[in-house]
């Protein structure tokens, strides 16, 4: 990555919450590409004494605001916010991952205040942009840019793609956190159409729902082609990238999604996408073609499954998507002229 360093004129301290995750190198390169343009960053894991002594405290993930069930915290956590922002000038900046948690409960009357108390929004794709704004009543003195999900850069380098041969089952795999919101059951239940010689999915992640889990391994258990394999803490990233460049596609089989962090790194890995048609993904295809990103409407059926193999086979793509557009020098710009002008 060439060099972006400048000398900001404007919000020298930046404090990013959380700066650092062990099993996402997503925020590290994030937290990077902010120091790419010239700022000191620090992670304020909402300490107070940290907020106020930034200029901009920039939010990933700030779910507590959006939820029922969390209001006491949310209460708390938009004290801070109102205090730092009027005794001490900090801007805030949120960088919106998603509409609203996935699949978490009832929206919180706190959602709008925390809207309102925004100096910038960061919008990971150009859908993210409309959702937001359709969803909530952003002030008009909100500053707002749209960059992209930035590609993530391996430990190992990643192999190139390899066409399956013709007597090798493709081999499937979707992971992450294990909770009914991703709807993993219904790529389990699209596997029963599938032929054994066709395919093998891999459902690999954290065991966050107990019952869920179960009844994933209930299904599972009449189809010999799909193995459930659990982890009762989070993946390291290492273990992603080796479950990654183990497959040769990577299934995103829930409906509701506006970016996906999974799809990029699979991508990274060079491995195509089997995917919804909402959200950003349809962004994503555009970019990247569609020799590797593969969309379905509606729900991932068995016969679009058995479409998909197919594309995985017979589709000619080179080793490696070009990953150009999603590069961390793009998003250092793009940030630092949010926070040269917030």
């Amino acid at each position: 990555m060439p060099d972006t360093t400048t000398t900001p004129t404007k919000n020298k301290m930046v404090a990013i919450t959380p700066a650092r995750l062990d099993s996402n190198s997503f925020a590290k390169s994030f937290s990077d590409a902010v120091v790419k343009t010239g700022r000191c960053v620090s992670d304020s894991k909402w300490n107070f004494r940290c907020m106020v002594k930034a200029d901009v405290v920039i939010l990933h993930w700030p779910d507590c605001f959006f939820l029922v069930r969390t209001q006491k915290e949310s209460r708390r956590k938009l004290l801070k916010i109102r205090i730092a922002r009027r005794l001490f000038g900090t801007r805030f900046i949120w960088v919106a991952h998603n509409v609203a948690p996935h699949g978490d409960g009832d929206e919180s009357r706190y959602a709008g205040a925390f809207i309102n108390e925004l100096d910038g929004i960061v919008h990971l794709c150009a859908a993210g942009s409309k959702a937001i704004n359709t969803q909530y009543k952003v002030p008009a003195s909100t500053k707002q840019i749209t960059t992209v999900h930035g590609r993530y850069e391996g430990k190992v380098v990643a192999t190139g793609f390899a066409t399956p041969s013709e007597v090798e089952p493709v081999k499937l795999l979707t992971l992450g956190l294990l909770k009914p919101y991703k709807s993993i059951e219904i790529a389990v239940d699209a596997m029963m159409q599938i032929k054994p010689n066709e395919a093998k999915l891999r459902v690999l992640g954290k065991d966050c729902d107990s019952s869920y889990v179960d009844e994933l391994r209930a299904r599972a258990s009449q189809i010999s082609t799909v193995s459930i394999d659990t982890r009762d803490e989070l993946m390291t990233l290492e273990e992603t990238e080796q479950a990654l460049d183990d497959c040769h596609l990577f299934v995103i089989p829930y409906g509701r999604i506006l970016n996906s962090g999974a799809a990029i790194h699979a991508l990274s890995r060079n491995r195509p996408v089997l995917a919804p048609n909402v959200g950003g993904l349809p962004e994503l295809q555009e970019r990247l073609g569609r020799e590797w990103v593969y969309l379905y409407d509606t729900h991932l059926s068995g016969e679009t499954l058995k479409d998909a193999l197919d594309w995985v086979r017979s589709t000619r793509r080179p080793d490696a998507p070009d990953l150009g557009a999603y590069s961390w020098t793009q998003v250092s710009q793009d940030l630092n002229r949010l926070l040269s002008t917030t």
